[in-house]
């Protein structure tokens, strides 16, 4: 993925049943990152119902996503992924 002409590698997971993408928040922070804010922020759930650690989502990247042939670019919110680097979602499928 690219964030402002900066490649950074990431192991990313896809998953059908997320709306958007989501990309970890230590991920952001190591590879310094340009964040932007949301107008509104919101809570986030897990799979199993519970409510995420880090609390409410307030900031996301702009990042330029490329798997195999399939390039888009996507706003990818930041939040606790846990040992996940990256959510891929139905936003960029």
């Amino acid at each position: 993925m690219w964030v402002y002409e900066r490649k950074v590698q990431v192991n990313a997971l896809i998953d059908f049943g997320a709306t958007t993408s989501f990309i970890n928040k230590s991920v952001v922070r190591a590879n310094h990152l340009v964040t932007h804010k949301l107008q509104t922020g919101f809570d986030v759930y897990n799979a199993d119902e519970t409510l995420n650690r880090h609390g409410r989502i307030s900031e996301s990247i702009r990042a330029y996503i490329e798997i195999g042939s399939h390039k888009s670019t996507n706003q990818v919110l930041i939040t606790d992924l846990g040992s996940k680097d990256m959510i891929i979602g139905m936003s960029y499928l």
